[in-house]
């Protein structure tokens, strides 16, 4: 996935690519192959200077020796898929990069009563009502700031998953596959989730998290590891699972994830491209899960699933 905030890379140079939307997901596995450390994906609503109508903007982080690759490798998959757009490279000074992404990035609400802020600074005086979570997060190499749609709905459904449970007399435990910085993690402990586990491959995005949980007040109650099986995370299976990836990853993990899910319990899936959701959801279905609904921010969807009791 890609991350929000654009981190520095190893090296000054970036290659953009302006692409149409409709090609972000498809072009996704290509970007991670020649961007190993991460992308930054641009749109008319989060970029500075906005992308041509229709399109999105694409910040890649190379290797050095590998900016050409990375052009001709883009320029070839524009051409595959018949598409209008552009690549170039920038050179963009490090400190510039590493501090320009916190300007925007101030406290705001998400759902009924959670609200996500930057480690250094406090939500608006006045405005945490009495019972409102608030969460501290430092993405560091981490996807995750909570400004994303598919990290909006995933925060909005897991408070209402949490709370109905809750209401109904069950702590529930939580598995959040792929948690970057562990705000969906931290969020299921502060809410009252019985037991939390979070796994994610990318090592500099684990330890991001574990700091943030740390820094939470949540590091007792929330277990971090790197599995990248979700069959072989121990504890489960799990009264609510959430992962917060690409659709044709979730195709591919859909049995491991499926049988992370107790009987009666739920599974929440987003970064998904809305047109994308009936195959993702088929893919679960197959394996018995059922579909309760879609919920949709922008251009992306998520997938409410149960496992009948």
């Amino acid at each position: 996935m890609t991350h929000e905030p654009p981190f520095p890379p190893a090296a000054d140079t970036l290659v953009v690519c302006e692409l149409p939307a409709r090609l972000e997901e498809i072009v996704a596995p290509l970007a991670f192959a020649l961007s190993p450390q991460g992308y930054v994906t641009e749109d008319a609503a989060t970029a500075q200077v906005r992308p041509p109508r229709g399109h999105v903007r694409l910040r890649l982080f190379p290797a050095p020796d590998s900016v050409s690759e990375a052009v001709a490798a883009l320029k070839a998959f524009l051409v595959d898929q018949g598409a209008r757009g552009s690549v170039r490279v920038e050179e963009v000074p490090r400190a510039e990069w590493a501090e320009q992404w916190k300007v925007d990035y101030h406290a705001f609400k998400l759902g009924r009563r959670v609200w996500i802020r930057p480690s250094w600074e406090a939500p608006p005086e006045g405005a945490v009502g009495a019972g409102d979570v608030v969460i501290a997060i430092d993405p560091g190499l981490a996807f995750g700031t909570g400004t994303h749609e598919t990290t909006r709905l995933c925060v909005e459904a897991t408070e209402s998953e949490l709370d109905a449970r809750l209401a109904g007399g069950t702590r529930p435990s939580v598995l959040d596959v792929g948690t970057g910085s562990a705000i969906l993690a931290i969020l299921a402990a502060r809410l009252g989730a019985a037991r939390v586990t979070g796994t994610e491959i990318d090592l500099d995005a684990l330890e991001a998290a574990r700091v943030n949980a740390r820094d939470n007040g949540v590091a007792d109650r929330v277990t971090l590891g790197d599995e990248a099986d979700p069959a072989a995370v121990g504890g489960g299976p799990f009264d609510l699972v959430i992962a917060n990836i690409l659709s044709s990853i979730l195709v591919g993990m859909a049995p491991g994830l499926a049988g992370c899910v107790a009987s009666g319990g739920t599974l929440l899936l987003s970064g998904i491209l809305e047109h994308e959701a009936p195959r993702v959801s088929d893919a679960f279905e197959r394996l018995g899960m059922h579909r309760r609904t879609l919920r949709t921010n922008g251009e992306w969807a998520l997938v409410v699933l149960d496992r009948p009791a």
